[in-house]
């Protein structure tokens, strides 16, 4: 809890920092509060703030759909932005259908997003494959990427959405709040955030929570990263993962920090440095920055790297993963 009231403190003064001063003032576009692109953003603008002397805001935003268009702009000069996301953006399909943002650019790799579906501990389902035909959430009207990342996992035992019944909400928080009031059977989420404690807290009565492994066969692998590129990572349990009772596996997908052409080559070669050089701040701050691989910042994707940032891959010998 002290981490969060951290982050919380850390993210009020970025986003009320004043701008009438002589330092440069950029935004950093995320997700809602209590998200791991939230908090991530707050960790990269504490960075900012600290070792480059550069005023960064934290601005929330319903989803990467909202604020990458601004981005895209230069109106909001960076963001979180996952490797889904961030390849419909590019090529303009899916919510950016017809609207290929081609201003866009990638700084660095942060960390993988690991993310599975999640029962009551005392529930009769096993296996993630047993969950067909049971009451998931579904719509994600503010989070219009989701109902993907759901379908990615639900893919890696042959099973779909259409497979499930539906029970719609706003967004993927509200979605896993349903399964601690009963409403739904089984939710997904990326592990690691408050809102998996709160609802553990309150299926007390059966066991608390308990996430399910996605299905690691080559088939179900393949399925999984057609529908999302991802990977599978296995997770051990840890007292900071609330629901992970043994060895588990997780759908990862990478989680970029983007930003555009417009941005100075100077500033984007400044910031991926002071990343790479900063781990333990930005650990101390927020610990999913754990997963940081300082080895693989630069990873092939469908759209390109900021120049300012491949000169500094280029200098410290680091070529694309």
């Amino acid at each position: 809890m002290h981490i969060l009231r951290y982050v919380a403190a850390v993210a009020a003064v970025l986003m009320f920092a004043p701008s009438q001063s002589q330092a440069q003032t950029v935004g950093i576009g995320t997700n809602p509060q209590g998200t791991i692109f939230y908090n991530a953003a707050a960790a990269v603008g504490k960075l900012m703030n600290d070792e480059m002397k550069i005023k960064a805001r934290v601005q929330a935003y319903s989803g990467s759909t909202t604020f990458s268009p601004l981005i895209d702009k230069n109106e909001v000069q960076f963001g979180l932005i996952n490797t889904g996301d961030a390849d419909n953006a590019w090529r303009g399909v899916s919510d950016y259908e017809g609207h290929p943002l081609k201003h866009l650019r990638l700084l660095a790799v942060l960390f993988p997003l690991r993310q599975s579906c999640a029962v009551a501990a005392d529930s009769k389902v096993k296996t993630l494959a047993d969950v067909k035909g049971l009451r998931m959430p579904s719509n994600f009207i503010a989070m219009k990427n989701y109902p993907r990342v759901v379908n990615a996992i639900l893919a890696s035992v042959g099973l779909s959405a259409k497979d499930m019944k539906s029970y719609p909400v706003a967004n993927a928080f509200q979605g896993f709040a349903a399964l601690g009031t009963g409403k739904v059977d089984v939710a997904c989420i990326g592990i690691g955030l408050p809102a998996i404690r709160k609802v553990n807290l309150e299926l007390k009565d059966h066991g608390g929570l308990r996430f399910l492994s996605i299905g690691t066969s080559p088939e179900g692998i393949a399925a999984m990263k057609k529908v999302l590129p991802s990977r599978p990572i296995l997770v051990k349990p840890s007292p900071s993962l609330v629901g992970v009772a043994g060895p588990t596996w997780f759908m990862a997908n990478n989680i970029f920090l983007a930003t555009n052409d417009k941005v100075s080559d100077d500033l984007a070669y400044r910031l991926v440095k002071a990343i790479h050089q900063n781990k333990e701040m930005l650990v101390k701050i927020m610990p999913q920055f754990k997963l940081l691989n300082l080895n693989e910042m630069y990873q092939t994707h469908t759209m390109p790297y900021q120049a300012g940032a491949l000169r500094y891959y280029k200098e410290i010998g680091q070529k694309a993963k």
